[in-house]
């Protein structure tokens, strides 16, 4: 009987002081962990010459999305991935980043994916960069569902001074910072999510969204680590894999802390890019085209899924993901239930926590101003309607030995020559065959092209109505004591455009 006892109470005190069984909530920890213009080539995974091991290890480890979608450009792909929307369906055109000047920001009618997560109990931290409005301290951030903000609001910024322009642009909730000249952004964010996990109160779900201005222009690093990177030549390129160095090395500190709060077995880490590398400082090599545009390079980009959650690891999943799909996708995850809500993007859980087949069968990618343009992701095939650039191919000499080293030109040509397909306005690709878009198979499958066609027809019925954007000196540094404020607009809501608060002279 003593025995016994004894036992039992050994049994007791393991279990109580095992923190990991006492204190995880019921739901899961989400950390979104999201990259600016990293492109398919600028990650170790993709790329043995850019020094990622934590990410690199990540990705093997977890699962690999070979087939991640974005929008070209930085405030449609935010704001897919905040509404489940496509940006055509939330009044804002699908490949239009937000301006400083404008008027304007993500719809207030929305409800963004930190607002229903902390309806479901979250604690919800943001970090990095916004760029979904600021014009209106209602688009900003903290109003849209997050407890705290450490960031700054526009599409870029100094990494060192932290200012745009002429102004300041780095925040803490509704306090400007004015005490971090010097110290590097890429750091700033890292830290602080560090910060938030060590304060977390673990019996509670969290969501922390790090939003990484690495690797956006300007190109700008810590010099040692871009000593680090000699047999770069190109400064550009050299500093971007600097860049990138810095951000593995925060996202190390990030998942060391998960796992010394015993965190890291009931948390999803998701890393993902919102659109293509700028050549020459970015790459997007072997896919074709870069930010901005359509092609693969443009909207095809690197990322993972890691965590204690995942029931298979290791894998590479090829199927079909896009930016739109991770909000119905996390509150599932979550425990949320969906079932009212209106989606363009899919429930991909049994990819994420699986490894198992996609959901989705179709991406509309782009919706032009006029109907039937656009471009379409249907299956194997992509039709893209409409006049574009000549975009090529590019080759990364710098990080291949073998490559034909030169100028941006050369680079941008190296060994492929001028595409003949990109002044085409009907272009159709079979990407699963061809994922460099070499071979235009237009003229071969009409039939192909019509029912592509007929679905963006269709899509182009539903599009929402982008409302008119005033540009205006009314929100610059001098009228707020050198900073890039809020308060100079109020936000528009269900379609309406914003409205100016001061009286300032329209830009020309």
């Amino acid at each position: 009987m003593a025995g016994r006892l004894v036992t039992l109470l050994t049994i007791v005190v393991i279990y109580m002081c095992n923190d990991s069984v006492l204190t995880q909530p019921s739901k899961p920890n989400i950390v979104m962990i999201l990259l600016d213009d990293v492109g398919w080539n600028d990650v170790g995974w993709n790329n043995k010459h850019i020094k990622t091991p934590t990410l690199t290890k990540l990705a093997h480890d977890g699962l690999i999305l070979n087939q991640s979608y974005t929008q070209p450009v930085c405030s449609p792909s935010r704001a897919s991935l905040m509404t489940g929307r496509y940006p055509h369906n939330v009044y804002m055109d699908d490949s239009t980043p937000l301006g400083r000047d404008a008027a304007e920001g993500l719809d207030l009618g929305l409800e963004l994916l930190p607002q229903k997560l902390k309806k479901a109990g979250y604690s919800t931290h943001a970090t990095g960069k916004w760029h979904l409005g600021f014009c209106d301290w209602k688009y900003t951030p903290t109003e849209r569902g997050f407890d705290s903000f450490y960031g700054h609001y526009l599409a870029s910024n100094d990494y060192y001074t932290h200012k745009s322009g002429r102004g300041l642009d780095l925040w803490f909730n509704r306090q400007s910072v004015k005490d971090k000249d010097g110290v590097y952004d890429t750091n700033l964010w890292s830290d602080r999510a560090v910060d938030v996990i060590e304060n977390h109160d673990v019996t509670n779900p969290l969501f922390l969204y790090v939003a990484y201005n690495a690797a956006h222009s300007p190109y700008q690093a810590p010099q040692d680590v871009i000593n680090s990177y000699p047999q770069i030549a190109d400064k550009d390129r050299r500093t971007l894999a600097a860049m990138m160095s810095v951000v593995d090395e925060g996202v190390a500190n990030i998942t060391k802390t998960l796992e010394k709060k015993n965190m890291m077995n009931n948390t999803l880490l998701v890393l993902l890019s919102d659109n293509g590398g700028v050549p020459s400082a970015g790459n997007n090599w072997p896919l074709r085209g870069r930010k901005g545009g359509f092609y693969e390079g443009g909207i095809r980009t690197p990322g993972f899924v890691y965590g204690g959650l995942l029931r298979r690891k290791g894998v590479v999943a090829q199927g079909l993901m896009h930016l739109s799909d991770w909000a119905p996708t996390l509150l599932t995850i979550a425990g949320v239930d969906i079932s009212d809500e209106t989606f363009d993007g899919s429930d991909q859980t049994r990819v994420v926590l699986d490894g198992g087949a996609s959901t989705r069968t179709d991406i509309i990618h782009y919706l032009a101003s006029s109907s039937p343009g656009g471009v379409i992701r249907s299956g194997d095939w992509k039709l893209i309607i409409g006049k574009s650039r000549q975009v090529g191919w590019d080759e990364d000499p710098f990080d291949n030995p073998t490559a034909t080293k030169g100028s941006s030109k050369d680079r941008r040509q190296a060994g492929q020559g001028r595409p003949a397909t990109g002044g085409d306005r009907i272009q159709l690709y079979n990407i699963k065959e061809d994922p460099t878009e070499k071979s235009n198979l237009a003229s071969q499958y009409p039939s192909i092209v019509r029912r592509l066609r007929s679905k963006l027809i269709t899509a182009h019925k539903t599009k929402t109505v982008v409302p008119e954007v005033v540009t205006t000196t009314a929100g610059h540094p001098p009228i707020f004591k050198g900073v890039w404020s809020p308060g100079w607009c109020v936000g528009g809501s269900n379609g309406e455009a914003a409205t100016l608060v001061n009286t300032d002279p329209v830009v020309g």
